[in-house]
């Protein structure tokens, strides 16, 4: 089986980085081919997924810690953000890259 650089960036295989392949993971779920986005937009994409993972909006009486980061329901609680906050373009990759 074949895979060329690209497939492997966007997988988040090479380099090495967990929270791509999570974005990449996700994309598929909702039925967009991350191999066909462009990379400038795919990238963006990416960076703000890690910005609502690193920074969750949680209340000063919150009794949250980081430990909380690695669970499935914190990182789905990102992605749900993301999309309220980017789900017009989403629908848009839905159009173009599905």
């Amino acid at each position: 089986y074949f895979t060329n650089w690209w497939q492997k960036w966007v997988d988040g295989k090479n380099p090495d980085n967990p929270k791509n392949a999570l974005v990449s993971r996700l994309l598929r779920q909702e039925f967009i081919d991350p191999y066909k986005i462009p990379r400038d937009e795919l990238e963006d994409f990416r960076r703000q997924y890690l910005f609502r993972y690193e920074y969750p909006e949680w209340e000063a009486g919150d009794n949250k810690s980081t430990a909380d980061m690695e669970s499935e329901e914190y990182k789905q609680d990102a992605w749900e953000r993301l999309r309220r906050k980017k789900g017009h373009i989403m629908e848009r990759w839905k159009g173009l890259y599905a």
